[in-house]
């Protein structure tokens, strides 16, 4: 028993390595564009190593014992761990799977080792509880290698072989040999010496009725079924339920929970009434009935009990199984017979391994039930980089499981909400979509508020449709919604369509006359919970230890001088706190709730249409501005804002499943540090730039020129645009547009801290591939705009006031942003190829297979399309 409990306890170790990386291998090789039948072979190498190597470790063992060659094969399976580890091609993947076979290969010496040990009629339970540790082991390794794997791509192999190496070690130590060798016999009771393997597998094909070769063959005929389901165990879950590799493994949990019980406690008196014969046969139809229902489950729960037939019938079939053949087999000859067993298992697995990669493949394109479009006010690409390890929430789900453009951009001059929001689903510069700057972009005195102060918004000045309108003529049935805080961020996303759209005024989530005359049930439900007045008197403390952010605390150019150093508290009276909460973290996470709650009650994604849920969170950009993209502030904002989108697609994930989700998120525009964070980290020549009083000059001489008796605003400056609003008047006296715009432009360059000033024919005359500057500002300007000149500054510099972080240019630090998409139809992985933020609604529109209505300016994201799409 000593020997037996030793063996169980290095199987039970094998086996944890095993099942780490054995979930995981068909996401890797997913990742790496196999397509389903290449997972099937790679599935299937593992039995072919078998097939070579368990006749071979068997007769090893029963000529120079088992001990050294379950050593040989734990080394095996260590070396097999760290290829996988640092696998980076599919080859390796396929060199790594077949390693892991080899080292299988000794299943069959294990069983040996058991049967040298144990009497014959003890046989089946010892083996039981020998498959009992190894169930177990499929229990911990698949949680172990869920859990790893948020180490890191390498964490998982890496894991598994050190504990292989551990349990080489204690095999070393502990595991005795169970080969007695007696003094050698002669005449009649001498054995007969060792067969070749291939004279034992030639016998075992020969006489297939015999007791011995039967048994045999049942065994492989089972493994067939059992082979053809791992390969696409994880994929099947992962397009049916939403299962991603984070989770995968505690499915694992009921298979090998269920096997631990059944072996230990079940088998031995089973065995013991019915015997081997009869238990194999029940557990054979069990095993049966298992394959018969599963592919009919429609949801998880009835998945999971469907799928406990599997281990009922693995766990009465196999040890009863092992057990006959070890009573046919000559004592002599036990690791070569169960060798052969497991041997000839190998062309019936590569049978079903290799067939099962076609059940693998994906259905025809089909449309997600949800389209989930996430943007992040102000989220700069290098904030995700510069606290990746303690991002393990919402962005970490989106960067491991879906495709990630470390290249994308906001492309076009004025870095602003409403011009970045307006691209987004439009697939257009807001060139094309009207909206130039914040301050035109959705104030509408025709469309007041619902219940609320505060001035009124519509879509009115943007032009032509966006993904929402395509989907809709398509599919009139198609619904949205669409939530922010502030109202550019909900209204322009989706474009003039009257639909469900909210943004935060006064405490409350309200709407415009445009969209409705009153507001739904359900938003004036949750406006009655009075979620932002009960914040009253929060404190914003940090999420993390102290030691975990690097920045510092106080600077003296954050938050105007204000509450610069933690904890921020929201005002006790209940009314401010309601004013004061969107600089503070809760806002996302009430904005977020707020779009669960109309999800659930507009029940979006429950029909046979495709729904559209919009969601814009403007903390980041609050918290952004008040403090700067070097603050303590904005590391604990992102890291929150990671927690609440962790909790966000958690609740979409559990209702409509990963297969049933297409989810983008990405930022309006980026944002540029405080000037004197610029000075004072190496760039001298960060300037706070004002041209207020050259315009004012320049208004005043275009008074004297046009002879208007009382002043007027002929110029406009407005985040580097100036406009020219004589609407003919200068013209009609005589003066020359071009000339004042050559002399405007002239003096604007003078100004310290300006880098260029153009004009837009000049614009339309520049090399927009090597000219960036140029390219962004045409993509910036209608040709009614009215421009007369654009102001672009140097790096670091920006326009005043200068007491907050300020965005608006056409630089790198202010058009960057991050792009991720994620869910149904998407090809998980990093791309370094260019992505713009109009290239988000064409790749939506090809997945959802509908068509633009107009000319786009994008492109469809084609690198990043799963196959089929």
């Amino acid at each position: 028993m000593k020997k037996l409990l030793v063996l169980m306890a290095v199987a039970f170790v094998d086996m944890i390595g095993l099942m780490i990386v054995f979930p995981l291998m068909p996401l890797y090789a997913t990742r790496l564009h196999a397509t389903p039948s290449l997972i099937g072979f790679l599935a299937a190498s593992f039995p072919v190593a078998q097939l070579a190597a368990s006749p071979v470790w068997g007769r090893l063992s029963d000529r120079h014992g088992r001990r050294p060659v379950l050593l040989v094969g734990l080394a095996a399976s260590t070396v097999a761990y760290v290829i996988f580890g640092f696998a980076g091609t599919l080859w390796q993947l396929f060199v790594s799977r077949f390693v892991q076979g080899l080292g299988g290969g000794t299943t069959g010496v294990a069983q040996a080792y058991v049967a040298d040990t144990m009497a014959p009629k003890e046989r089946a339970k010892a083996l039981g509880w020998l498959s009992a540790a190894t169930s177990l082991g499929v229990i911990i390794g698949p949680a172990l290698g869920s859990f790893a794997r948020r180490a890191g791509e390498a964490a998982p192999g890496l894991v598994a072989a050190g504990l292989c190496l551990i349990n080489f070690a204690f095999a070393w130590r502990w595991l005795p040999e169970s080969r007695v060798q007696h003094p050698a016999a002669t005449g009649p009771q001498a054995p007969r010496p060792l067969r070749p393997v291939s004279q034992a597998v030639w016998e075992v094909l020969r006489h297939p009725l015999r007791p011995l070769a039967l048994t045999i063959i049942i065994y492989a005929v089972a493994m067939l079924a059992y082979n053809a389901t791992p390969p696409v165990f994880a994929l099947y879950l992962s397009q049916r339920f939403g299962i991603t590799e984070q989770n995968i493994g505690y499915f694992f949990l009921v298979f090998g929970g269920v096997g631990v019980v059944m072996r230990l406690w079940v088998v031995g008196p089973v065995n013991d009434r019915l015997g081997e014969l009869r238990t194999m046969r029940v557990g054979a139809v069990l095993y049966a009935l298992g394959y018969v229902l599963i592919p009919r489950a429609s949801s998880v729960p009835l998945f999971l009990i469907f799928q406990t037939l599997l281990p009922l019938g693995t766990a009465l079939l196999f040890p009863a199984n092992s057990a006959l053949v070890s009573h046919h087999a000559d004592r002599h000859e036990f690791g070569l017979m169960l060798g052969v067993q497991q041997a000839l298992r190998g062309p019936l697995g590569l049978l079903g391994a290799a067939s099962s990669g076609g059940s693998g493949s994906p259905p025809p394109p089909a449309r997600p039930k949800l389209v989930v479009v996430i943007t992040v006010d102000q989220l700069r690409p290098d904030y995700l980089a510069r606290w990746k390890s303690q991002l393990t929430g919402g962005f970490a789900t989106l960067a491991l499981d879906g495709a990630v453009f470390d290249s994308a951009y906001q492309d076009h001059g004025v870095t602003e909400t409403a011009p970045g929001h307006s691209t987004i689903l439009s697939g257009r510069w807001p060139a094309h979509t009207g909206i130039v700057i914040n301050n035109e972009g959705v104030q509408d005195s025709t469309a007041p508020l619902l219940g609320s102060r505060g001035p009124g918004a519509s879509p009115r000045r943007f032009r032509g449709t966006a993904l929402l309108d395509w989907l809709k003529t398509t599919d009139p049935n198609a619904r949205a919604l669409s939530v922010s805080r502030k109202d550019r961020g909900a209204i322009l996303t989706v474009g003039p369509a009257k639909e469900q759209v909210y943004w935060y005024a006064d405490g409350l989530f309200t709407t415009s006359r445009y969209y409705a005359d009153s507001l739904p049930v359900w938003v004036q439900a949750f406006n009655a919970l009075r979620l932002p007045f009960k914040a009253a008197g929060w404190k914003w403390t940090l999420l993390l230890p102290d030691s975990a952010y690097s920045e510092v605390d106080d600077q003296a150019w954050e938050n105007t001088g204000r509450s610069v150093t933690f904890p921020h508290t929201l005002p006790l009276d209940s009314a401010n706190a309601a004013a004061a909460l969107p600089g503070a973290p809760l806002m996302d996470s009430l904005t977020l709730a707020f779009a669960l709650s109309g999800v659930e009650a507009l029940k979006l994604g429950r029909s046979r249409s495709t729904d559209l849920l919009a969601v814009s969170l403007s903390t980041t950009d609050a918290v952004g501005h008040a403090f700067g993209p070097d603050s303590r502030e904005i590391h604990d904002q992102v890291l929150r804002l990671d927690r609440y989108l962790d909790w966000f697609l958690g609740r979409l994930i559990d209702r409509y499943g990963r297969q049933n989700l297409l989810v983008v998120l990405t930022a309006d525009h980026g944002v540029t540090p405080f000037t004197a964070y610029a000075r004072a980290h190496g760039h001298p020549d960060a300037h706070a730039v004002a041209l207020d009083t050259l315009v004012s000059a320049a208004n005043a001489e275009l008074d004297r020129a046009a002879g208007t008796g009382t002043p007027r605003a002929w110029l406009l400056f407005d985040t580097g645009i100036l406009f020219l609003r004589d609407n003919g008047r200068l013209s009609a006296v005589g003066a020359n547009v071009d000339s004042i715009g050559r002399a405007l432009a002239a003096r604007v360059r003078r100004v310290a801290g300006v880098a260029r000033a153009d004009e837009p024919a000049d614009l339309a005359r520049a090399d927009t591939a090597d000219d960036a500057v140029a390219r962004r500002w045409r993509h910036q300007l209608p040709a009614d705009a009215g421009a007369l000149l654009v102001v672009t500054l140097q790096p670091f510099s920006v326009w005043t006031p200068d007491s907050i972080a300020e965005h608006g240019q056409p630089s790198e630090l202010d058009s960057h942003v991050p792009l991720m998409l994620w869910g149904r139809g998407i090809r998980p992985g990093r791309y370094g190829r260019r992505a713009n933020t109009v290239d988000i609604a064409p790749t939506l529109a090809r997945l959802l297979g509908i068509s633009p209505l107009s000319l786009l300016d994008g492109r469809v994201l084609t690198e990043a399309l799963a196959p089929g799409n």
